[in-house]
């Protein structure tokens, strides 16, 4: 009896241990911040959260220390689709945020043109233009501010698509890496909040909601990895596995004159055909 007494209290001490661990590890879960700041998640995400500001992401924890690494998007996403209302050999081709940076494109062995002018403005979506032919292969290219190189993204039209949707996802200041810092019950950040940082939400009503938004942002994340829906047309388009990304230097031999568009406020929109 004083055996299994023994064996009894030992299980019970492990038992209160391992909850009491799982209880402390998990005390940082929660959001940090009000109108501004960032939620802690229990399965290693995250959400950065302010004005026009939702960025999710992956965090690792070492004791009071936490690393931030946002999710980013391929820098260039090519969709397709077959479309029966384009006839012959014609293609449309609708751009998605090259507005935001120096882009490129090029079709096939063409010549390698810029989407938009040189301090664009007065912009008008959507940015659609048409081709006379079909393209076999598309490369899309960024060029960062002062630099010589481009980064380039090869894609092959191998499903013969006729209707395409190109999009640039431009890498915001809040999708860089960044580190944070527990003090108590305040998170500091290296990049937001300040000296002051975000004091954690101890009773958060609207964490429920919150979890909601997360489960919705994963579903359409999830669904964007294979396709993209045309809100205006509803049309579904799929998406076109990039061949191979890499750097390589800007040779102007190689540019067209002509833009892709080409808008200004005192002028109307041209389009290159």
């Amino acid at each position: 009896m004083k055996q299994v007494g023994l064996i009894l209290l030992y299980y019970l001490t492990m038992h209160i241990g391992v909850a009491q661990g799982q209880t402390n590890e998990k005390q940082y879960i929660g959001r940090y911040g009000h109108y501004e700041g960032v939620c802690l998640f229990d399965d290693g995400q995250f959400l950065l959260y302010g004005y026009a500001t939702a960025v999710f992401g992956r965090y690792t924890k070492n004791g009071d220390k936490i690393l931030f690494y946002p999710a980013r998007r391929d820098l260039f996403e090519v969709y397709g689709h077959r479309n029966p209302q384009i006839e012959g050999e014609q293609s449309r081709w609708q751009f998605i945020g090259f507005e935001e940076g120096a882009t490129f494109a090029q079709f096939d062995q063409d010549s390698i043109h810029r989407v938009f002018n040189v301090d664009a403005n007065c912009f008008t979506y959507p940015y659609i233009t048409n081709r006379t032919q079909l393209v076999e292969h598309i490369t899309l290219r960024d060029q960062a501010e002062g630099s010589s190189t481009f980064k380039t993204f090869h894609f092959a039209n191998t499903a013969a698509y006729n209707d395409f949707v190109l999009v640039y996802n431009k890498i915001s200041d809040e999708q860089h890496d960044f580190v944070g810092r527990l003090e108590d019950n305040v998170l500091k950040l290296s990049n937001y909040g300040g000296d002051n940082g975000y004091l954690k939400q101890e009773e958060d009503k609207e964490w429920e909601e919150i979890l909601q938004f997360k489960a919705q942002h994963e579903q359409a994340t999830t669904y964007r990895e294979n396709s993209y829906i045309d809100v205006e047309t509803q049309l579904q388009y799929d998406k076109v596995l990039r061949q191979k990304n890499s750097n390589e230097p800007s040779t102007p031999t190689h540019f067209a004159k002509s833009t892709i568009f080409h808008t200004v406020c005192e002028d109307s929109l041209e389009l290159y055909q």
